[in-house]
């Protein structure tokens, strides 16, 4: 049987990826917006907004696709499906072996 401390870090590790991947999303525009309005102001030119942009799509769909194709601490398989078809963060239980998302590996009442 795995080790309950496995389960822990696996699922600390998803919840901080997954917090992450939500902050990315919310303050992309924010984030645009600003950075386009101070480059227009000090700058006189759009590029480093259009940079800062491009940037944090990237980061957000890399982080997006490492959370898809997250490994099941108990099988190993990508909990939530496979990068083209995935219920994503949306997954209850892993699609493979059924573990329901956040386990910790102790028995009910532990």
């Amino acid at each position: 049987m795995t080790d309950p401390g496995d389960y822990q870090r696996a699922w600390q590790q998803y919840r901080q990826q997954g917090r992450l991947w939500i902050a990315l999303f919310i303050l992309y525009v924010p984030a645009v917006v600003g950075s386009a309005t101070i480059s227009l102001r000090y700058l006189h030119t759009p590029k480093p907004a259009i940079g800062v942009a491009l940037l944090w799509m990237a980061f957000t769909l890399y982080l997006g696709a490492r959370i898809n194709l997250w490994r099941c601490p108990r099988c190993g398989n990508t909990f939530s499906g496979t990068l083209w078809r995935s219920k994503g963060i949306f997954a209850g239980q892993c699609v493979h072996c059924g573990l329901p998302k956040y386990w910790s590996g102790e028995a009910p009442g532990s």
